[in-house]
């Protein structure tokens, strides 16, 4: 089980095997037919010298422009999770480091 809300589920081609991804930054694979959790992926932002890049979603129509929220609850903690992106640090939001061995 994820120790947080899962964000999406995806069932591979054949049936054979599904995969969830959590706010807890984790994606499971799990067996399609039985539910036998098969492997835990863990992405550490840290190790790839990624930094944080809080984004702010504005809706556009009557009232003027408010913050879009991504949870029904409005949970601060799901709020800040899901608007947080990670980004190789540089000159722009998406530079990427010159040296291939880092990825």
């Amino acid at each position: 089980m994820h120790g947080a809300p899962i964000g999406s589920i995806d069932v591979d081609a054949a049936a054979r095997y599904a995969v969830t991804a959590s706010v807890d930054k984790t994606v499971r694979v799990w067996a399609a037919d039985g539910g036998r959790l098969l492997r835990i992926l863990r992405f550490i932002a840290h190790d790839l010298n990624l930094r944080p890049s809080p984004t702010v979603y504005l809706r556009h129509g009557k009232g003027g422009r408010l913050p879009l929220r991504f949870s029904k609850s409005g949970d601060p903690k799901l709020e800040q999770a899901y608007s947080t992106h990670f980004v190789w640090p540089g000159n722009g939001p998406f530079h990427r480091p010159a040296s291939p061995e880092v990825l």
